[in-house]
């Protein structure tokens, strides 16, 4: 076989080997959930009040992220939002709403971690 031929070949093949190391996996959580347990709670609408106050540091901002339910950072509109979900009224901005963020990062697990 020709030289050039077998380290394309070999190449292809260190491609591939590494390609199929890669997982796809997805970061998850609930729009709302603040601390990122799986439920909106009073404790989420306290845990919000509490990063927009600056009295509990979102290392990260993965608090903000699950609570920023109006898509424009994390402001008192989120609280009122989440608090009007747990009262049942209508938000408008899909408190509640399951968000799955696409990664291929294969260091990542599947869930935002809980904050306590």
């Amino acid at each position: 076989m020709n030289k050039a031929f077998c380290v394309f070949v070999g190449f292809v093949l260190a491609a591939v080997a590494a390609a199929s190391c890669l997982t796809v996996s997805a970061l998850t959580y609930v729009k709302g959930d603040a601390d990122g347990d799986g439920e909106i709670t009073s404790i989420d609408v306290t845990t919000a009040q509490r990063v927009i106050a600056g009295i509990l540091p979102d290392t990260g901002g993965l608090i903000a992220q699950r609570a920023d339910v109006t898509c424009d950072g994390l402001s008192l509109p989120d609280v009122t939002a989440i608090q009007r979900y747990l009262a049942g009224l209508a938000d408008g901005y899909h408190v509640g709403e399951t968000i799955v963020i696409p990664s291929v990062d294969p260091t990542e697990d599947n869930q935002l971690p809980i904050m306590r």
